[in-house]
């Protein structure tokens, strides 16, 4: 079928449904793709975190850090973590 055959409304409105249609499997598929992931990704975030931060935390102090600078480090990791969120 070409386009000058769905010229009426109708035809057209009825052909955009199958294609939306044919399109259903493929946008499900995805849709769980991506949902599994965040999962996964979510999982791996919350068991790297506190590892990361505790390792970081130790390692400030004993190199003699300020309780200031401590704060700022620690700011700065989250705010890291809250952009590297944001892509995803």
């Amino acid at each position: 079928m070409n386009l000058q055959e769905r010229q009426s409304l109708p035809v057209l409105w009825l052909y955009s449904f199958s294609v939306a249609l044919r399109a259903l499997p493929k946008l499900i598929l995805v849709g769980v793709g991506y949902v599994i992931a965040g999962v996964i990704l979510k999982k791996i975030i919350k068991a790297v975190i506190p590892t990361i931060a505790e390792f970081m935390m130790r390692a400030l102090i004993s190199a003699g850090a300020s309780e200031w600078s401590l704060i700022i480090h620690v700011l700065g990791f989250l705010f890291i973590i809250w952009a590297c969120w944001q892509l995803y």
